[in-house]
């Protein structure tokens, strides 16, 4: 009896330490901000071709474009772990697959003194269908792991019929303990 009464407070201490939380512990929730092309994105050159409505930018004309897409400012991960992960996604609207290239440029990277880099991607999207073009802040810098993507800037070439829909920043966000 003596033996399983220190068992059950033994096993309620261990419980009521591992529910409370240390003084100093940081907590980290991920997030996802999106933000839709309509308000992101521009022609890179004055055209006619660009259309926008509810659900992007996309080409009503018969030759391809070039569109500037820019994050808003405020965009970035916590210091201490960053965003993890930008993407921009593109939508063929047409019948035919359609190449699509988007090149990434972080607009700022925290704690890089060099050179932020171009990182450059192209698909062949099938006809009515979507892609997400994603760069990972680990296969960016894999021997930095302390730096991180904040204000992600993208160029992308937006052939007839094509939409750009939005873009994604996912971040681990500090909410203290």
């Amino acid at each position: 009896m003596l033996n399983q009464n220190l068992v059950r407070r033994g096993l309620v201490v261990a419980l009521l330490a591992a529910s409370a939380p240390a003084a100093y512990a940081q907590q980290y929730v991920e997030r996802e901000l999106t933000v839709g092309a309509s308000s992101a994105c521009v022609p890179f050159f004055s055209t006619t071709q660009a259309r926008y409505s509810a659900t992007g930018m996309r080409n009503a004309g018969t030759s391809q474009f070039y569109a500037s897409c820019s994050a808003q400012a405020g965009w970035g991960g916590d210091h201490d772990s960053g965003s993890r992960k930008v993407d921009i996604v593109a939508r063929n609207l047409t019948d035919a697959p359609v190449k699509v290239s988007c090149t990434l440029r972080p607009g700022y990277v925290e704690g890089s003194s060099t050179s932020q880099g171009s990182f450059p991607q192209s698909y062949t999207i099938p006809a009515g269908a979507q892609h997400w073009f994603e760069w990972y802040r680990s296969s960016m810098w894999p021997e930095s792991p302390e730096l991180y993507i904040a204000n992600p800037n993208f160029t992308c070439t937006v052939p007839a019929g094509v939409e750009i829909t939005h873009l994604n920043l996912y971040m681990y966000e500090n909410v203290g303990n």
